[in-house]
């Protein structure tokens, strides 16, 4: 297996499908080894639970701006060409040579340049699974910047973006995204019609709702990590936007947020109304913590685990398309969906304001997650499936 990223300990989106698909591997039988990349110099070797063994490779963030800006004469967009990794790829190759490896699991299309750099040198069935469309991503970034120098690099990252995930669906065995509507915009964007979908993994007795009497009557909550391209700028306009119109029908209603953070203007506020928690080590007693739970983001792809997480512990919630994108919902059933500042106040306090369509629509959440699209046992089965279909084409059959 090859990650963009250490997969221990589970929190963020990316992270966490990768040690799912870990643990479901080793739950089906395999010896998986795991080659991470890591931003820690001093990570060290070694055991994932029970699950696989992992060995770490030092790849530094460095200035994302000056890489950006040292990238516009590559062909290779700037989230591969930062991540290419020499050490990692000799070890692969080692492991091959040895014997040690049947078929190689690609952790996102970030990696794939890894892999078709192994792949040169030693032929192996290779399957990519798919995080997010990042053509899209960086799409999304480019129509939602306002500078004139980001918007530019952002426009010149989705050409190589496009050309890129194009060149990777012509050359991988098996390639999977993390939703339908992942798996449609690949194919639509490569043209290649055979891209398969496996949904993340929940555990929905980690994730559990706890009583409904206990949420907080008058509490609007948001648990996730605020990236600076991504649900950061989101949160601000809700603050700057939302927030008003929502303290003005409902007085009485608290906003809080918890999670990672990035410096903001949020830092500041000061106010018995808003609480911003940042990191904290476990999200369940959050996530049942608020009457609705509120997801806004602009850019980004893929689908929000987050968000998952709020349906699998029955949150009555709120959200805009893009965060939505990839669950299988419903509007005005499973969640709401507004993306414009008067309808999406007006959705919060609706719910806010009606107890009995909180409970209809919380029910309806958690019962999605029930369903089996994201059931441990479904997926990794179809993860091995895959895999073996990866080996079968690989050998010709």
């Amino acid at each position: 297996m090859l990650t963009p990223i250490e997969l221990e300990p589970p929190i963020g989106g990316w992270r966490i499908v990768c040690h799912d698909d870990l643990e479901m591997l080793a739950s089906r039988g395999h010896r998986v080894q795991v080659l991470a990349l890591t931003e820690q110099a001093d990570r060290v070797d070694g055991p994932i639970e029970e699950f696989g063994m992992a060995e770490y490779f030092y790849c530094p963030s460095g200035n994302r701006v000056v890489q950006v800006l040292g990238n516009l004469g590559n062909p290779l967009p700037y989230s591969i060409t930062r991540r290419r990794n020499a050490h990692l790829e000799r070890r692969a190759l080692e492991l091959i040579r040895a014997g040690e490896v049947d078929v190689i699991l690609v952790e996102d299309v970030v990696m794939a340049e890894h892999a078709e750099c192994i792949r040169e040198q030693a032929p192996m069935p290779m399957v990519v699974r798919g995080h997010t469309v990042l053509t899209n991503m960086s799409r999304r970034v480019y129509l939602e910047t306002r500078n004139p120098l980001v918007r530019f690099m952002a426009w010149r990252q989705a050409e190589k973006f496009r050309q890129f995930e194009v060149d990777v669906a012509k050359k991988f065995e098996q390639i999977s995204q993390i939703s339908r509507v992942d798996a449609e915009e690949f194919q639509r964007i490569t043209g290649r019609n055979d891209i398969d979908t496996l949904f993340p993994t929940m555990d929905l007795d980690y994730y559990s709702p706890g009583p409904f009497e206990d949420r907080e009557p008058d509490t609007i909550m948001s648990c996730c990590t605020l990236e600076p391209r991504t649900t950061l700028p989101a949160m601000l306009w809700l603050y700057d936007e939302v927030w008003p119109r929502i303290q003005e029908r409902c007085p009485n209603a608290k906003l809080e947020l918890a999670g990672r953070t990035t410096p903001s203007k949020l830092d500041d506020v000061r106010a018995d109304n808003f609480t911003l928690h940042g990191p904290v080590p476990d999200m369940r007693p959050y996530l049942n913590r608020g009457s609705v739970f509120i997801s806004p983001m602009f850019a980004g792809s893929g689908i929000r685990l987050s968000l998952l997480n709020a349906m699998a512990t029955g949150n009555a919630i709120v959200s805009n398309r893009v965060s939505a994108e990839g669950v299988p919902y419903t509007d005005g059933e499973d969640l709401f969906i507004a993306d414009d500042p008067e309808r999406f106040s007006d959705a919060v306090c609706s719910l806010l304001e009606d107890r009995e369509l909180r409970r209809r629509v919380s029910e309806r959440a958690r019962g999605l997650m029930t369903g089996g699209l994201f059931g441990f046992a479904r997926n990794a089965e179809r993860l091995e499936e895959h895999l073996r279909n990866a080996m079968r084409r690989s050998a010709g059959e």
